[in-house]
């Protein structure tokens, strides 16, 4: 992938972007980390849809699951062999995600809300579902969220989306087929 003739082979997008419709529409193409890092985490049932899932955020009441290996030293063994599959890792802006892609020096793309954006994405939040202690919380935090995005120097390249305008409208301008 490829913006302003900069290259990256990730994207750590922030919420109401439209990662989960992107990763339920090309699911051979993209991954989506924080529901491998849920699913790992959480007894969640196999029935249940992203979509649903993405209901839960925020809201979970499901059992965390024993495991044999710390959480993120499994959530980063998934995500090696996705990429090994030739997938496209689409992370939310956990800062164990961020240290996964720079400890591995793989290039990423920082998609966040242009400044611009807190109604739209308060909007977008009620229209998926989340729950409205989530959706005050986002809100509550997007100014801070927003300058913390804009001055990140980790990533590759950053990408500061508008109104009426998702993930995979993005990746289209990165000429991701």
């Amino acid at each position: 992938m490829e913006y302003n003739n900069v290259k990256f082979d990730a994207i750590i997008a922030t919420p109401g972007c439209g990662k989960t419709y992107l990763c339920n529409k090309y699911p051979n193409k993209f991954v989506d980390a924080d529901e491998i890092r849920m699913n790992i985490k959480y007894e969640i049932p196999k029935s249940l849809t992203r979509t649903e899932i993405e209901n839960i955020r925020g809201n979970i009441t499901y059992n965390k699951r024993e495991l044999s290996k710390p959480l993120w030293e499994v959530v980063y063994d998934v995500i090696e062999k996705e990429i090994k599959k030739g997938k496209i890792i689409i992370a939310s802006p956990h800062p164990e995600f961020y240290k996964f892609f720079l400890d591995r020096k793989i290039p990423f793309c920082l998609v966040y809300a242009d400044k611009c954006m807190k109604d739209e994405l308060t909007r977008r939040y009620r229209m998926r579902g989340n729950n409205e202690k989530l959706v005050t919380e986002f809100a509550k935090l997007f100014e801070e969220h927003y300058e913390d995005n804009k001055n990140d120097t980790r990533p590759n390249v950053k990408y500061a989306f508008t109104k009426d305008e998702y993930l995979e409208d993005i990746l289209n301008k990165f000429n991701v087929n």
